[in-house]
């Protein structure tokens, strides 16, 4: 039987002067909203806070030092679960999945965070990054990463790839073709990766790609995705507003397609206020 499950999404008050922790905070949210995980930026170095913090450029991988120093809280629940949302690619934050040096300096931040948590994630949310990084790219970086995990003694979370506006895979036709190279060179991965469908984000690339039928295209777009590769959903309406029924992207086919699926999902509200998770989680709710 299907089981969504819910997570309490890396809302911006939980940021404070470039301290990436507050667990106790994060997890008390998640119990008082019943999410079963708590959303934990492992981006790049990003605002004045961080830099003035860690010492480091915006943009950059953070070193050990500055891992400590982001995530050095030691109030974190015992029984909390996490998922890592890693860098987006928005503004000064950059991919470069196809340099191997860069790639493995950013394997070992995301492993370090891991590390200074003192548990593995359940969840690392990655992205794809712009066009100059290939869908072979992206899987040997997948690959790298769970060998990481693996070589270190770590339980390997299970990878979920997100679609981005600008990237490489942005719609539901380059996630197919991506399992399919998966499929082919990479089927071992089967096990521990898959993708978190970001709705809104496909919509607004669908909007680029066609001049009318949006909600059709998208819906078309969707369905060509892998069902089994579906492993989660980013749940929002441009992240500053509570979706609704009456939005531009047809959101009660899509959470009828989501109660179609036979295996688990984590949904994620994404969106960055507490008022505006709450309204997206009961949103959500009322479909299943």
């Amino acid at each position: 039987m299907q089981l969504l499950k819910y997570v309490f999404p890396n809302i911006s008050t939980l940021n404070r002067n470039g301290i990436r922790g507050n667990y106790q905070e994060r997890w008390c949210l998640a119990k008082k909203y019943g999410c079963s995980y708590v959303e934990i930026p492992a981006h790049l170095i990003k605002n004045k806070s961080e830099l003035q913090l860690t010492g480091q450029y915006e943009g950059t991988i953070a070193f050990e030092e500055s891992i400590y120093k982001m995530y050095g809280d030691e109030n974190i629940p015992r029984e909390m679960r996490y998922i890592l949302h890693t860098e987006p690619a928005i503004g000064s934050g950059k991919l470069y999945w196809y340099d191997n040096a860069w790639t493995g300096l950013y394997i070992d931040m995301i492993l370090g965070i891991s590390l200074q948590i003192g548990r593995a994630p359940s969840y690392v949310e990655v992205h794809p990054g712009n066009n100059k990084n290939s869908i072979t790219n992206i899987l040997s970086f997948v690959d790298a990463l769970c060998t990481q995990y693996t070589d270190n003694g770590i339980s390997v979370p299970t990878i979920l790839l997100e679609n981005r506006t600008g990237h490489k895979i942005s719609c539901g036709e380059d996630m197919r073709e991506l399992w399919t190279t998966l499929e082919t060179d990479y089927p071992h991965l089967a096990e521990s990766f898959g993708f978190v469908v970001d709705f809104r984000t496909m919509y607004t690339r669908i909007t680029k790609m066609y001049v009318a039928d949006y909600a059709a295209r998208l819906l078309e777009s969707i369905e060509s995705i892998p069902p089994k590769s579906i492993l989660g959903a980013h749940i929002h309406n441009t992240h500053f507003y509570v979706p609704t029924l009456q939005d531009e992207v047809p959101w009660e086919q899509i959470m009828q397609l989501l109660g179609s699926l036979n295996h688990d999902i984590i949904v994620n509200p994404e969106v960055n206020k507490e008022i505006l998770a709450k309204n997206t989680l009961q949103f959500v709710r009322g479909f299943f």
